[in-house]
């Protein structure tokens, strides 16, 4: 079965996103999210992670959202930055229960 992935955004202010694996970071200014298409930074103002499901991938953010940023695949990222996959891994923070 193939992975989809998707965005819908309302009016600058609520964001769903489909396909994440994981919560990489995340604060009131910016949160990353890693997806199978690659990590995915939003950036805005009063961000909160407002529905996290990580079973079904899916989340959804609420306030001021500036921009939205796919970033260098996994692996290339790991690798600039001197680091390989499985530490990168480690970092990913599961919020699963």
């Amino acid at each position: 079965m193939e992975k989809k992935g998707g965005l819908i955004l309302r009016e600058r202010e609520h964001l769903s996103v489909e396909a994440v694996e994981c919560v990489e970071e995340f604060d009131e200014k910016k949160i990353i999210l890693r997806t199978f298409l690659g990590d995915l930074e939003i950036t805005g103002n009063g961000l909160s992670v407002v529905a996290l499901d990580l079973e079904n991938g899916k989340v959804e953010v609420d306030g001021h959202i500036n921009s939205l940023k796919y970033q260098d695949s996994k692996g290339d990222k790991a690798r600039k930055k001197g680091k390989n996959v499985f530490a990168k891994m480690l970092k990913c923070v599961h919020l699963r229960r």
